[in-house]
């Protein structure tokens, strides 16, 4: 009878011969892929901190511009729209343009500033809630002398969905008491009032108007 120790001896041999015979074969792809895998985890981190360095290098340029005491406007709106053009598609680019119009219509520029809220809503590269707020803001601006059919349409996809509904609800209901829809107005700000998710102020300014819809019928 065969010892168990010696056929246990025999078949540790057998498996180390088909491993070296396996790493003569195969050994220098294994050598590759973890190189391969060394070098990608340090290209990635590389990546993540040339990343993190370049938006704290965005956000300080953004604020400098912001904050600064600049004496022309002018300029420091022409800055923000360069410094836009120079971070295509982030999220320093819409709000260096959200500052630039914001501005520019203080400073009673208020065609310049809607201009500069519709090039951001219609950037295709930037993220769809900053363009809405583009066309959002750009339709708070022209409230009382922008056509009323069109600002409407334009603020019909934000009202039912999205991080800024209820504020284009809002400024729907206002047109429509421009237009003299009155009805269509109370069906707004009731949707408003009644809304779990509206800002108190919101519902507050809601309840105002339904208020004061119903004293003028």
């Amino acid at each position: 009878m065969i010892d168990q120790g010696i056929l246990q001896e025999i078949e540790e041999d057998l498996q180390r011969q088909r491993y070296e015979k396996l790493w003569k074969q195969y050994g220098h792809y294994v050598i590759a892929a973890a190189l391969a895998i060394v070098l990608a985890a340090a290209v990635i981190s590389g990546w993540r901190s040339w990343r993190e360095y370049s938006e704290q290098k965005a956000t300080a340029g953004l604020l400098t511009l912001v904050e600064g005491k600049a004496d022309d406007k002018a300029r420091q709106i022409d800055g923000l729209e360069s410094f836009a053009r120079a971070h295509p598609g982030s999220g320093h680019a819409a709000l260096a343009r959200l500052n630039a119009a914001a501005i520019a219509i203080k400073e009673g520029k208020t065609e310049q500033g809607i201009s500069i809220y519709d090039s951001l809503a219609a950037d295709e590269s930037m993220e769809m809630p900053f363009r809405q707020l583009g066309d959002l803001l750009s339709v708070q601006a022209q409230l009382d002398s922008g056509d009323i059919a069109k600002l409407k349409s334009r603020l019909s996809p934000l009202t039912a969905d999205g991080p800024w509904r209820l504020s284009a609800r809002e400024l729907s209901a206002l047109l429509s008491l421009r237009a003299g829809e009155k009805e269509e107005a109370k069906r707004l700000y009731s949707e408003i009032s009644k809304d779990g998710n509206a800002p108190s102020s919101m519902v507050q300014r809601a309840n105002d108007m339904l208020r004061w819809i119903g004293e003028q019928e």
